[in-house]
């Protein structure tokens, strides 16, 4: 492998410019045919709870917004837990919530939390996050000895898809084409030891050369 300077790379990339193009074009094609045409739109449906230690009280102290901090970690393990959404699976007729992503965070510098449900079905999306809040409030009732979460914001049917982020994969699949053919465009020419002018003869054995003939094609 011989060694290539920064002006032998860039004249490398320029020297395979056009295969890269048809490479990365037909890359975009392909996957923007896949995006959009065999990735089905995914929705997502959100609803926000509020989380208070002592909500019967009328003065609320510091400790009690930390305890209510601490204990969304709590919260987030147990809206995800198998009892939670077992019991949800089966108030809506479902096996389970495979299929669907769920996903539980905390408003920063709040006692809110949020929970997301993403599927292909935006009324079953909607229907299962409502269904989290429900049984999650129930669960923390008995499980914890306390009353001390309250919906804020019922889960609504999304209009629109959330996902999937399809711009996003056919540039970063164009990226990744275009990096790739680069560097294997610089390594065929680092590989390739064959001494086509003077300059290579020069560089790769170390002598100088006198004289060159001129190459004349005859019939």
């Amino acid at each position: 492998m011989k060694e290539l300077s920064i002006k032998d790379v860039f004249k490398s990339i320029l020297g395979h410019a056009k295969l890269i193009v048809l490479v990365v074009f037909a890359v975009v094609v392909v996957t923007s045919f896949y995006t959009f045409k065999m990735m089905p739109d995914e929705y997502t449906s959100d609803t926000t709870l509020y989380v208070l230690t002592q909500q019967n009280e009328n003065v609320i102290s510091s400790s009690d917004l930390s305890a209510s901090a601490l204990l969304v970690n709590d919260y987030r393990e147990l809206v995800l837990s198998y009892k939670v959404t077992s019991a949800v699976a089966q108030q809506l007729g479902l096996e389970s919530l495979k299929g669907y992503d769920i996903n539980v965070t905390s408003l920063s510098n709040t006692r809110l939390i949020q929970i997301s449900v993403t599927g292909r079905e935006p009324q079953m999306a909607a229907n299962i996050a409502n269904g989290l809040a429900q049984v999650f409030s129930q669960s923390v009732t008995d499980i914890m000895r306390v009353d001390n979460v309250s919906v804020i914001d019922e889960a609504r049917v999304a209009e629109k898809p959330s996902g999937p982020a399809r711009e996003r994969t056919i540039v970063l699949a164009a990226m990744v084409t275009a990096l790739v053919m680069m560097l294997i465009a610089i390594l065929k020419d680092a590989l390739n030891t064959t001494l086509k002018t003077a300059a290579d003869v020069e560089q790769q054995v170390g002598l100088s050369v006198l004289a060159q003939v001129a190459r004349v094609d005859g019939k």
